[in-house]
């Protein structure tokens, strides 16, 4: 985690701002983590399948293997905090058809009003590969995170992007 702290400080000021967080599975904890403890250097975080969310350490047999690879006293995070959203901007990409992680445990619950999931149609590890989460990803960037503004799902993007109804735990 220092190392990313290092990376973090070092490209804030490089740009002379905040910079957006874009992680994947683990890497997307480790943006979440430094958005909550970096907000005024983090102008907002992208998760990509990434379990935070609570019942994490329950699921499938690749759920385990995830936590067995990645053991939750291991790492460098505040465990009780891992499911609260970080003070900055968040959307959270999560896949129902994830096979690694429990879906369940990737989207944000009880966020903030800049807070958003939104459901893609890939596997954990297609996410990186999957044209439309790059797409979704771009049009996260480009929102202003001082008029920020949901995803929004109009036209052919209902096509692309299922609208889910979301329950809280």
């Amino acid at each position: 985690m220092e190392a990313l702290e290092k990376r973090l400080h070092y490209l804030s000021e490089f740009y002379q701002g905040p910079v957006s967080l874009v992680g994947h599975s683990l890497g997307g904890i480790f943006a979440r983590e430094l958005a909550r403890v970096y907000p005024d250097r983090v102008r907002q975080v992208i998760s990509l399948g990434s379990p935070f969310g609570e019942g994490r350490m329950s699921g499938s047999i690749p759920a385990r293997l995830f936590m067995a690879l990645n053991p939750p006293e291991e790492l460098p995070i505040d465990q009780d905090l891992l499911s609260h959203v970080p003070p900055v901007p968040t959307t959270a990409i999560y896949s129902k058809y994830d096979g690694i992680v429990n879906w369940q445990t990737t989207f944000q619950k009880n966020g903030h009003a800049k807070t958003q999931s939104i459901e893609v149609r890939s596997s954990h590890c297609g996410m990186t590969f999957n044209p439309s989460v790059w797409l979704l990803v771009a049009e996260c960037l480009a929102n202003d995170p001082e008029c920020w503004q949901p995803f929004a799902r109009g036209s052919w993007r209902r096509l692309v992007y299922p609208e889910t109804q979301l329950r809280s735990a």
